[in-house]
Order: structure tokens, then C-alpha cells, then sequence
């Protein structure tokens, strides 16, 4: 794998599997952003759907102060959500289909 630091300089970085927890948003733009000679439709763009069929979601958050500590390390302190309503509604063959079917 490779990347570049904050100061813009090349790294290398020896592995077998890179996992991508950028946020339901930011995995596809660094995705298609990744293309390349090897990958020119972005990194595991084969098939062209990486950014595709995104669902809407609903989501809530509630805040609250309490005279106790509740100890926020410990789960979610904050939330974040995104709603892309303008998806395609029609299918695409092979979309979240089993693989090798």
C-alpha cells in the first residue's frame, strides 16, 4: 500500500489487507479518487457501483448534561448523518447479490 503524509511525502507500507474507515461518505471519494494505470476506475471499482445506490438513512441524536460522571470514552459521546435522498431507485443486476451467483 501506499500514501501520502500530511507533509506530502510517499509512503510505503507492507500489507496484506488495508481497511478503509473513512465514514459512509469519505470511503467512496478516496476510493475513486485512488484510480490509477492498475485501477482506472478507482481502487475496487470494477464494476462502477462504488459510490452508487447509497441508502437513506434516518437519524437522531440526543444530548443530555448529567451531574454524574457518564463516562463518554466508554460509547458514542457525538453523532454524525448523511442523507443522499436522490439515489437511482431502479436496480442493478448483481447489486448486494451473494457472490458467485
Amino acid at each position: 500500500m501506499e500514501y501520502y503524509d500530511k507533509e506530502k511525502h510517499r509512503q510505503e507500507q507492507p500489507a496484506d489487507v488495508v481497511v478503509l474507515s473513512a465514514f459512509s461518505a469519505s470511503n467512496p471519494r478516496i476510493l475513486l479518487n485512488s484510480a490509477s494505470d492498475k485501477h482506472p476506475k478507482g481502487l475496487a471499482n470494477s464494476s462502477g457501483l462504488v459510490g452508487h445506490y447509497v441508502a437513506a438513512h434516518i437519524t437522531f441524536s440526543a444530548f443530555a448534561m448529567f451531574e454524574e460522571n457518564t463516562e463518554n470514552h466508554m460509547g458514542t459521546s457525538g453523532a454524525f448523518g448523511m442523507s443522499q435522498d436522490g439515489y437511482i431507485k431502479d436496480s442493478h443486476p448483481g447489486f448486494a447479490a451473494t457472490p458467485g451467483r
